[in-house]
């Protein structure tokens, strides 16, 4: 199966785990994320809960505060209703992120997504990076 094919047409539980995980790929689709779906941002205290609130976060980066995004995966690996998906995120700081203005610097972040896929929705992520290195490439003189 190529990595970027869209299965969106396929019923929502048909969907296997590589066909979430190759949709999310491609975009963060709110049909992907199941409406009490709970994201785990390690470096958070708080988990982010619902599908909605999920979006909103994710928003922050994928066209808030970064353009000219892209994920670059690095290694995918499927087993049962668990996937893993080490990644990179680069964009251009283009809005206020952690109370800084728009800096106009690229970023290249290195992350690590766990996936929690049940019935073709992803119902859990556990997100790990290093929580340092946005504010370090934001700010590099401090």
């Amino acid at each position: 199966m190529n990595m970027y094919t869209s299965t969106s047409d396929a019923p929502v539980s048909a969907r296997t785990t590589q066909d979430v995980l190759n949709e999310l790929l491609v975009g963060h689709a709110a049909h992907l994320y199941a409406v009490d779906a709970v994201l785990c941002d390690m470096t958070q205290p708080q988990p982010v809960q619902g599908r909605e609130a999920i979006l909103a976060y994710l928003s922050v980066f994928y066209g808030g505060a970064f353009r000219n995004v892209s994920v670059k995966p690095v290694t995918m690996m499927v087993n049962g209703s668990t996937a893993i998906l080490e990644f990179s995120f680069l964009g251009t700081h283009s809005g206020p992120q952690l109370g800084m203005p728009a800096t106009g610097r690229d970023v290249h972040l290195h992350l690590i997504a766990v996936y929690r896929i049940e019935e073709g929705l992803i119902r859990e992520t556990r997100l790990y990076y290093d929580s340092a290195e946005l504010p370090r490439q934001l700010n590099p003189d401090s």
